[in-house]
């Protein structure tokens, strides 16, 4: 469960750096708030979660954070594909590569 917590505290501080090259973008700014709002809000319930878990929580409830996590996410990655990859597949058609525009990350 800790790998798990680690790998997700790893992808949120990944994220947040494609966001904020993103953030540069005018109009993506209120897309990118968002997106960073989900974000804050993910950690929140990673912490709650991570809470639960320290105090020895059952089964039951772990279960309920993690639903809860996952429904964030979920309509987060929806929110995003949503907003933002047609800006990714236009990438293609100005001839440049993802990792020039978004860092390593890409």
């Amino acid at each position: 469960m800790d790998d798990d917590l680690s790998r997700a505290r790893a992808w949120s501080h990944e994220m947040q750096q494609v966001h904020h090259r993103l953030r540069e973008a005018l109009e993506l700014r209120p897309v990118v708030a968002r997106l960073e709002q989900d974000h804050s809000m993910i950690a929140h319930l990673l912490g709650g979660l991570e809470a639960a878990m320290s105090s020895g929580v059952g089964r039951e409830e772990a279960l309920r954070h993690l639903e809860g996590v996952g429904a964030i996410m979920e309509n987060h990655f929806r929110y995003e594909e949503r907003e933002i990859l047609h800006l990714l597949d236009d990438l293609d058609d100005l001839d440049l590569a993802p990792v020039d525009v978004l860092g390593p990350l890409a």
